[in-house]
């Protein structure tokens, strides 16, 4: 960053009303991202002064359809928990001290998640719509895009998908946790409890398969997704590309899935789980699979939608 550049910056927080330091900001810009121009953009959020408002959140502007709208919590207890049950999109959530430092941050967090903990310091918590990475398109949402390339449907479908995986794979006890542990031994890790070494070495599996989908653009993978040993230390976008990228270059026939032939049950069992000592046991996985799927959708996960195709002389969904 240059000189005249910092001083534009450092004017800019000055005139603005932004919560956030000049540290904040000016780390932002390094990173490509303009912390005040997003503010700006949010004048006019929703402000959560009741308890009924700090309760419901986005959720009823979500599911009014407004996934655009943001909101600022103001005077926030110190390790209050945060959640985005019932949302329709992934939102951000950033916190920030009486200080207006920036104190925690949760990017792209998906719908359905619980205990999202503030830190110790309270302050105002701001919920706005995900920022997309790289140009305005996060890493999952261009695998997926190639997904749709490659095998049919739309980018959202895929996404939908491994939204659906990944509520199941994260278990009833720690429902779309970024770093949910499999229990009781902890061997799958993340959302989509990919496993490393202690395990099936999925995760290293999934590494390669992001690496060969990437070469298609004529790109390598970030370092640390490539350097990463534990899934759940990478945030939910890198987990959710690993996850897609797994799907396009594994052996489930998503051309298959996308058209309708076959299941997002049957993808998960032959191209993500895979390890059954028999058909009733895969069997009995499928089942429990479909009802997770099932309750996903209750609590607000998008459900995938099929696009109609012309099989065989009939329409299939």
């Amino acid at each position: 960053m240059t000189n005249p550049e910092r001083r534009a910056f450092l004017d800019r927080h000055r005139q603005s009303e932004f919560p956030g330091s000049i540290v904040d900001v000016l780390a932002a810009a390094r990173q490509g991202r303009d912390l005040i121009a997003e503010f700006e953009n949010q004048k006019g959020m929703q402000v959560a002064n009741t308890p009924e408002e700090r309760q419901q959140g986005l959720r009823s502007s979500h599911q009014a359809g407004n996934t655009e709208a943001s909101m600022a919590f103001p005077n926030t207890p110190p390790n209050q928990e945060f959640n985005t049950r019932g949302m329709r999109a992934p939102i951000d959530i950033n916190q920030f001290n009486d200080a207006g430092n920036l104190v925690k941050s949760y990017e792209a967090v998906p719908p359905g998640v619980s205990n999202l903990k503030m830190s110790s310091q309270g302050g105002t918590v701001i919920e706005t719509p995900s920022k997309m990475q790289a140009g305005g398109v996060s890493l999952d949402y261009r695998v997926a895009q190639e997904l749709a390339k490659r095998k049919g449907s739309t980018p959202e479908f895929y996404l939908a998908s491994a939204d659906t995986m990944g509520y199941h794979e994260s278990g009833p006890n720690q429902r779309m946790a970024i770093n949910a542990l499999q229990e009781p031994t902890p061997t799958g890790r993340g959302t989509f409890q990919i496993e490393g070494k202690d395990g099936s070495n999925t995760l290293e599996t999934a590494q390669k398969h992001l690496r060969r989908t990437m070469g298609y653009w004529g790109e390598t993978p970030p370092q640390n997704i490539m350097d990463s040993r534990d899934a759940a230390q990478l945030t939910y976008e890198e987990q959710r590309a690993l996850t897609l990228a797994h799907l396009l270059q594994g052996p489930a026939s998503m051309a298959d899935y996308a058209s309708g032939k076959s299941t997002l049950a049957e993808v998960w069992a032959t191209g993500w789980k895979k390890k059954f000592k028999n058909p009733e046991e895969k069997q009995l996985g499928i089942n429990k699979f479909n009802a997770s799927r099932l309750d996903a959708k209750k609590k607000g996960i998008p459900e995938p939608n099929y696009i109609k195709r012309k099989l065989g002389g009939k329409k299939r969904k």
